[in-house]
């Protein structure tokens, strides 16, 4: 019988992922790309197995009934094979592992445990997600040992992550994490009422100055957005984030704030994935947005507001009439399609100025 190699930690085979992906190494063990042979890559398979070595004995590859264990150990052979004969090195003239040297790690094995342990310490540490991006699906039970521990005692909520058309914002309760990389919806607890954002730091910064004019006047304005050019250089760190949120959701739980009350809440789901993968993400992220701002007002001065001149790529228009406590409010609906890059808030600066002079 084949001699069983030692196995390294999940934690330690995770921590070096960062630098298989960057080197597109072992993306077939790490689930990112297809098997044609097994059911699952090696590294999904130990993530499930939650790192047990005793439990890769047991789980089936899927190919000839062979457990992932025997197909580990005629990976390793093969590869350790090249290193013996001299033709292959496990470190290279900077101090970092060769390819060979990360396949192995990917397999779960170091010839050298002491040295790789050393170098893992220069690398990302698991709670800043970067080695995320680089597996597939993360099993739940494995979310729930990595996920941070929630110590508040908050009410649970469901939400959604999927994206809405601006003119739909208004009609949906709005809830953001730490970050404002994704907001995260689900449907109005009160049918029919419209969502206030009475919360003015969770206005972006381009529409602060709009929205505070408007609440000065005494309207309600609803969630909004200012419209995102996002760069690309930053859109794979804050996809990391994304997928931080989706591991404290099907672990632990994922604090949230309602933007419009300030109310807290836990959504916790097991089941829960983000709807789209990194490059689905970027491409979609890539895009410029429409800008969009929801304010109630009473008639008269809703035909004042709509009634004024705006850039060509602005559109203010009346879209309803919806009953309050103070009675019928028109709902007006302000949307910018950004011009540029550069246009981040000199539209809505142009939209501020003109209605201060529209409102009487």
């Amino acid at each position: 019988m084949m001699r069983e190699h030692k196995w390294m930690s999940l934690d330690d085979v995770l921590r070096a992922i960062p630098a298989m992906a960057a080197e597109e190494i072992s993306q077939v063990a790490r689930g990112v790309q297809h098997s044609d042979q097994t059911k699952e890559g090696f590294l999904e398979a130990y993530m499930a197995a939650e790192g047990s070595p005793k439990k890769m004995r047991k789980r089936d590859t899927g190919y000839k009934s062979h457990p992932w264990s025997q197909r580990r150990r005629q990976f390793l052979s093969r590869h350790l094979a090249q290193i013996s004969q001299g033709t292959e090195k496990l470190w290279d003239e900077k101090g970092e592992p060769t390819r060979r040297h990360l396949a192995l790690v990917a397999w779960a094995y170091t010839p050298q445990p002491k040295k790789l342990r050393k170098w893992l310490h220069t690398q990302p540490s698991l709670d800043d997600g970067v080695w995320l991006q680089g597996v597939g699906d993360i099993p739940s039970k494995l979310s729930r040992k990595y996920a941070k521990e929630n110590p508040q005692d908050l009410p649970l909520i469901s939400l959604d992550a999927s994206p809405v058309i601006p003119q739909d914002m208004p009609y949906r309760d709005w809830y953001r994490a730490e970050h404002l990389d994704w907001c995260y919806h689900t449907d109005l607890s009160e049918g029919g009422l419209v969502g206030q954002d009475e919360l003015f730091q969770t206005v972006d910064p381009c529409l602060q100055e709009l929205v505070g004019l408007l609440v000065e006047e005494g309207f309600a304005t609803t969630p909004s957005c200012q419209a995102h050019y996002d760069d690309l250089q930053n859109l794979p760190q804050k996809y990391v984030r994304i997928k931080l949120d989706e591991m404290q959701v099907q672990g632990s739980g994922l604090p949230v704030l309602n933007v419009s009350t300030g109310e807290e809440f836990l959504w916790k789901d097991p089941e829960y994935h983000f709807p789209f993968s990194e490059d689905e993400f970027i491409a979609l992220m890539s895009q410029p947005t429409i800008g969009y701002l929801g304010v109630l007002m009473p008639e008269e001065k809703a035909k004042s507001v709509v009634d004024a001149t705006y850039p060509e790529n602005v559109l203010v228009e009346a879209v309803d009439e919806i009953s309050t406590d103070d009675g019928p409010m028109v709902m007006v609906e302000i949307r910018v399609d950004r011009k540029s890059l550069e246009d981040e808030c000199e539209t809505w600066v142009e939209i501020t100025e003109i209605m201060e002079e529209a409102l009487p």
